[in-house]
């Protein structure tokens, strides 16, 4: 698993979710660790489909899914990697790796300044 991998997450309801959901998550935490086979979680941010609104710190994704869909930066977690259905539907372009990665940052109120 990489950094920027898109990935169908298929377990426990995840943050703000009342129930279990079938849903994509990109992978966020660095590939020393998400790569790593002997680490057994990786941290993800879901992705929706629901883009009537979209939020400063959200990264809208038009093109790259299907669906236009936006990544949620504020709903991050981390989860073990049994349930990140294989193999990735997709890997995001560079920038917008960049982008959730600053986001990120920004809603976290970490990182550059």
């Amino acid at each position: 698993m990489k950094r920027g991998e898109v990935y169908w997450y298929e377990g426990p309801a995840s943050p703000g979710e009342p129930k279990p959901k079938v849903r994509p998550v990109v992978v966020v935490s660095t590939d020393a660790a998400s790569d790593n086979e002997a680490y057994p979680y990786v941290t993800v941010v879901p992705v929706t489909s629901r883009v009537d609104a979209v939020y400063a710190f959200e990264v809208f994704l038009d093109q790259t899914l299907p669906k236009a869909s936006k990544v949620q930066p504020q709903n991050i977690f981390t989860t073990p990697k049994r349930f990140l259905r294989q193999p990735a539907i997709c890997t995001l372009e560079w920038h917008a790796v960049a982008d959730i990665t600053a986001k990120l940052a920004r809603y976290l109120d970490i990182g550059i300044r």
